[in-house]
């Protein structure tokens, strides 16, 4: 997806209105409503995955040498000081 990331990001605003209007055209305002919560969505289901992606490659990698029981030893250590 190259071209996606290379996308200028005012262009990126224009053709997500064109789209928006494309696919607005002849529903009824529910539908709009239904349509738009359902992709904020998956917006926001995808901002979770790269967030996690990004936090196991900081921590969870070999050359980090972190695991799951280090690091929830290390927040429980913090609490009971």
């Amino acid at each position: 997806m190259e071209w996606f990331n290379c996308t200028d990001p005012e262009q990126m605003l224009i053709i997500a209105a064109i789209i928006a209007i494309g696919i607005s055209k002849n529903l009824s305002i529910d539908e709009i409503n239904g349509i738009g919560n359902f992709l904020q969505l998956v917006g926001g289901n995808l901002i979770t995955i790269a967030t996690q992606r990004a936090l196991n490659q900081e921590y969870c990698s070999p050359e980090n040498n972190h695991s799951n029981k280090d690091i929830a030893n290390s927040g429980s250590e913090e609490i009971l000081d």
